[in-house]
């Protein structure tokens, strides 16, 4: 994953919403976590491979507001979608 490229492509994204659209910041899916999960219940940072866990670290040190919606759990092709409401 190219984070610069993944931000660059966000940030289009926003511009073009209007205020008060959800725009999707990136979906991250099952080959952005390591092959073995912490628990079987879920994910969570410690199971983002290097690459997603810096782009989300980014995301949390610049203190955008995101939503995170897990999809697929309990499925081998999980993944996340994080969302950010343009304000």
């Amino acid at each position: 994953m190219n984070v610069d490229k993944k931000i660059e492509k966000f940030n289009k994204r926003y511009e073009k919403a209007k205020v008060g659209e959800t725009v999707k910041v990136i979906e991250l899916k099952r080959k952005h976590f390591k092959k073995k999960l912490s628990t079987p219940h879920g994910f969570g940072f410690q199971d983002l491979k290097d690459d997603a866990k810096d782009f989300y670290r980014l995301l949390i040190c610049n203190d955008v507001d995101i939503t995170i919606s897990p999809n697929g759990l309990g499925t081998k092709d999980f993944g996340v979608l994080i969302t950010k409401v343009k304000n």
